[in-house]
C-alpha cells in the first residue's frame, strides 16, 4: 500500500504543497519514491509502480518455501498455544522437497504432487495427517500473502484435499462382555 508524505513548501512564496509517495513491497527493502504536486497522478503512478514491482519476479527471486516455514516459524508461531507440535510439523515440512521451491513458482500442482507423495511413500501418511499438513500450509501461504505481501495469491485455493475416513463404528460383541465381566468377576 502506497504512503503518502505532506512535504512543506520549499519556498515560502510557493502556495501549492508538494507531496512525496512511497512504495514498499513485501517489507523489503525494494522501494520507488516520487515527488510532485498532483496528489491524484502521484496515486495512479502509486498503483501502477505496486503492481509492477509485484509482478517482477526478480523482487521475491530470493524468497522459497523454505523461508516463508521458517519465518512463520520464527515470529508468528510462538505466539500460539500449540506452537511446540506447529514448531515440528514446520521443521518437518523443511525437510521435504516443497520447502525448495520459489514461492514466486509455487503453484497448485506442486501442492497436489506434495499430497500423492505423502499417500505414497513406504509409510503412507492418513488422510486427517495430511489434512493436518495442508491446513498448517494453508496458514503460512495466506500469510505470505496478506501479511508478508510476499505471494500474489495461495496456491492451496484450487488444492482438492484429501477426503476423511470415516468414523469407526464398533460395538462390543456378547462374547467380549462375558470375558470382561469374568475377568472383574461380576
Amino acid at each position: 500500500m502506497p504512503t503518502y508524505v505532506k512535504l512543506t513548501p520549499l519556498k515560502l512564496s510557493s502556495p501549492r504543497h508538494e507531496y512525496q509517495v512511497r512504495v514498499k513491497i513485501g517489507g523489503k527493502v525494494v522501494s520507488r519514491s516520487k515527488r510532485g504536486n498532483d496528489r491524484q497522478l502521484l496515486h495512479l503512478w502509486a498503483i501502477n509502480k505496486e503492481i509492477e514491482l509485484k509482478s517482477n519476479d526478480e523482487i521475491m527471486m530470493g524468497y522459497c518455501v523454505s523461508h516463508a516455514f521458517e519465518r512463520y516459524r520464527d515470529e508468528i508461531s510462538p505466539m500460539k498455544s500449540g506452537h511446540k507440535k506447529e514448531k515440528i510439523r514446520l521443521n518437518k515440512f523443511l525437510r521435504d522437497n516443497i520447502s525448495n521451491i520459489k514461492l514466486t513458482k509455487l503453484s497448485s500442482k506442486d501442492i497436489e504432487e506434495y499430497i500423492e507423495e505423502k499417500r505414497t511413500q513406504k509409510k503412507p501418511l492418513k488422510p486427517s495427517s495430511i489434512m493436518r499438513d495442508l491446513n498448517l500450509m494453508g496458514v503460512v501461504f495466506a500469510t505470505c500473502v496478506k501479511k508478508w505481501r510476499w505471494m500474489n495469491s495461495n496456491p492451496m485455493a484450487n488444492v482438492e484435499k484429501p477426503k476423511k475416513t470415516p468414523a469407526r463404528d464398533r460395538r462390543i460383541t456378547d462374547d467380549e462382555i462375558s470375558a470382561i465381566l469374568l475377568k472383574l468377576d461380576y
